[in-house]
């Protein structure tokens, strides 16, 4: 079954909240294979200036052959830590792909 997590996000610092000024993402992540899949559904209306994001996938062989969907995405392998590091722009769909 796929893996489901939340994120709930307001600026932190006034009661904008309480208008309805919040942000709350799902994430899904599905494997299948070689391919690895995360999904990122937003519910609110609350943006951020810089939306970068940081993915880190860990337990991996190496890099992987194509990355999808993250604009911008820079891909680093950490051989030591076994783990790949994702940093890039704002994505619905981020798909990973092995060889």
């Amino acid at each position: 079954p796929p893996a489901v997590s939340w994120l709930y996000e307001d600026d932190g610092e006034t009661t904008a909240h309480e208008r309805g000024d919040f942000r709350v993402t799902r994430f899904t992540l599905t494997t299948a294979g070689a391919r690895l899949e995360l999904l990122r559904e937003l519910e609110g209306r609350f943006e951020l200036p810089d939306d970068r994001f940081v993915v880190v996938v860990h337990g991996v062989d190496g890099p992987p052959l194509a990355v999808e969907g993250m604009p911008g995405a820079e891909p680093v392998f950490d051989t030591d830590a076994g783990c790949l590091r994702l940093t890039g722009g704002p994505f619905e769909r981020l798909s990973l792909t092995w060889p």
